[in-house]
């Protein structure tokens, strides 16, 4: 089951506990998606069914939308409440659509956790 994504910019949040790094973005993010590095060194949405491997290898999620060339925080471990359909308890998956998350594994990279509909716990793992 697809995850929801939380479209309220202002409601996507870093939580008591979570590790933030800034990095900077190699194309366009939008706040609350899993990002993964590209071999540039800059970040991109991660996505599990595209052409580059290392893009299936979420690092965290963004907490603002931004263009290429723009810094980012990016919560790379710990709770972030940036969903609104997640099912507590469930691992989240990156989707096979690039940006998304997911509740099935697809055999992508893990996400993190849900803690509630609203909070993933980030906690990235390779496939």
């Amino acid at each position: 089951m697809a995850v929801t994504l939380q479209t309220d910019e202002g409601l996507i949040r870093p939580l008591e506990g979570s590790t933030i790094r800034r990095y900077t973005a190699g194309g366009t993010i939008t706040a609350g998606q899993p990002v993964a590095m590209l071999a540039a060194g800059t970040i991109a949405m991660a996505d599990g069914n595209g052409s580059d491997p290392i893009a299936d290898f979420v690092i965290g999620c963004a907490l603002k939308s931004v263009v290429a060339g723009d810094r980012v925080d990016v919560v790379v471990h710990g709770p972030i409440s940036n969903c609104t359909a997640a099912t507590p308890g469930k691992l989240i998956y990156i989707s096979d659509t690039e940006g998304l998350m997911d509740e099935t594994s697809t055999s992508n990279g893990v996400v993190g956790w849900a803690e509630s509909a609203t909070v993933v716990f980030v906690r990235p793992e390779k496939a």
